[in-house]
């Protein structure tokens, strides 16, 4: 976990603009080896009163919210991250999984060997045999792409299948239907 990727994940949670922003700076002064941030009382006591209760204000929602745990030590606040925290880089993980996926089936690679797999197939579903224009067909990674990315274009490892043959089939399945 660095500085950046923790000033993202404040940046796409849903706090209001000034927590935020308070909560970037915040990650700016993030201790990755320590996993904590401390925030001493002598440097929020320099500032202005508007600056100092937006400091308050949006230190207390980033606890509230869960990204921040606070504790208070001598003269000092620590700030580690919190378990609301963790949940936010899970999301924020699975959306960039999603967008890397949407981005490789809008591929012009992924939708020129998507279609001579179609052509291979004859328009069929290579596990059941269904066809039609009632059937809807899809063009399945015999071996899973999140396991063998390296085979993610390769014509040999994948079959056609009706969407319910899909469906079935799932992710932890590996049979060859093609004939």
């Amino acid at each position: 976990m660095n500085t950046s990727q923790i000033q993202r994940v404040i940046l796409e949670s849903e706090l209001d603009s000034t927590s935020k922003f308070i909560g970037v700076i915040l990650a700016l002064h993030f201790n990755v080896e320590k996993k904590m941030i401390r925030v001493r009382y002598d440097t929020i006591s320099k500032l202005s009163g508007y600056a100092k209760s937006s400091i308050k204000r949006s230190t207390a929602t980033l606890c509230k919210s869960g990204i921040f745990v606070k504790k208070t030590t001598g003269r000092s606040n620590i700030y580690y991250l919190g378990p609301v925290f963790d949940s936010l880089v899970k999301s924020q993980k699975v959306k960039e999984e999603r967008e890397a996926a949407d981005k490789f089936y809008d591929s012009w690679e992924w939708k020129r060997v998507r279609y001579m797999a179609i052509k291979r197939s004859k328009g069929c579903c290579e596990a059941c045999g269904a066809s039609g224009k009632n059937v809807s067909l899809v063009v399945d990674h015999i071996k899973p792409r999140a396991k063998f990315p390296e085979l993610a274009l390769s014509l040999d490892n994948l079959q056609v299948l009706c969407k319910d043959c899909n469906m079935g089939k799932g992710r932890w399945d590996e049979t060859d239907w093609r004939q």
